[in-house]
Order: structure tokens, then C-alpha cells, then sequence
């Protein structure tokens, strides 16, 4: 699957989430029983921005971060929304500079929750698993808005696959 057009599929999602969630702004911050540490669709959304912005900054990048976006996320969907869009940003423009081999180059991946096992992983399945992370988090997002009463939109790829207008 192209990169690429799952990225723009994500955008589109995004967006419609975040018109969404416009409509029913008293929901972002409403706490909600669930066995996932994010009780909120807020948090829920902010650690989607923290982990891909640890993908790109920190893991293959190497940059350091001044701390978790989690313990740093905007309050407001404005706002959440502007600091997920520059991430976005940096991803697409990290994408952008990739080609069929840069994709295919494999970086050493540990993460602390997985102990002293490291993982190999491709640049692009990297990028993939950024997207469905977000894909998974999107499916709880949209049983939290189910169990507030609202009918959520409709995510399905074919609907949303097109570059956003």
C-alpha cells in the first residue's frame, strides 16, 4: 500500500474527526469508561500526536523531545489539532525525502515496553505502523462518541482515500 495515500486517508479522517468533535466540543474533555489508560477522547488524541511525533523525532531522528506531548498537549481542539498538523507536517515532509530504498532501510526499534527486545524495522513499516496506530485509536474515539450518545463518522477507506480537497 502507498504511503502516501494512506497519509492523505489519515488526513481526511482527521479532519472530519475534528469537524466532528466542533459540533459536540462539550465531548473532547468527558471522561469515559474504558480499560485503556486515555479517558478521554482528548487524551486519546494526544497521545495519536505524541507517538507519532516520537516515530519521527525522536526514534528516527534522534532528536530529543522536552517531554512526552501527552504531558504537554493543548487543551483545546484548536489547538490539539494545530500541534498534530505540524507533526503531520514533519511526517509527510520526513515521507517526502524517501525514496523506494530509503524505504526499505531498516533502523534497530526498542521500546521500553517491550523490555531488552529490539525490533528491525523498514522506514515504511514504520510509517504504516504510525497510521494504523491511529487507526486503532480512531476505533476507540469512535466507541467513546457511541457510548455519549452521538453517531460518529463513517472512516471507511473508500469513502476517504481521496487527497483532501
Amino acid at each position: 500500500m502507498d504511503i502516501g495515500n494512506l497519509l492523505d486517508y489519515s488526513d481526511n479522517c482527521r479532519g472530519l474527526l475534528r469537524r466532528t468533535l466542533a459540533l459536540h466540543p462539550d465531548l473532547f474533555h468527558a471522561p469515559f469508561e474504558t480499560l485503556s489508560p486515555y479517558k478521554s477522547v482528548r487524551q486519546i488524541v494526544a497521545h495519536c500526536v505524541g507517538a507519532e511525533e516520537r516515530w519521527i523525532e525522536l526514534r528516527i531522528g534522534g532528536r530529543a523531545l522536552p517531554a512526552r506531548y501527552e504531558e504537554r498537549a493543548a487543551a483545546t481542539v484548536e489547538g490539539l489539532w494545530a500541534d498534530w498538523d505540524a507533526v503531520r507536517a514533519g511526517t509527510r515532509h520526513f515521507y517526502g525525502r524517501l525514496d523506494v530504498e530509503g524505504l526499505a532501510l531498516r533502523i534497530a526499534v526498542h521500546l521500553p515496553q517491550w523490555g531488552q527486545r529490539r525490533a528491525h524495522l523498514t522506514l515504511e513499516q514504520i510509517l504504516f505502523h504510525i497510521l494504523n496506530h491511529e487507526s486503532h485509536h480512531r476505533g476507540q474515539v469512535v466507541m467513546a462518541l457511541q457510548r455519549m450518545g452521538i453517531d460518529p463518522p463513517d472512516f471507511d477507506y473508500v469513502f476517504l482515500s481521496v487527497p483532501a480537497a
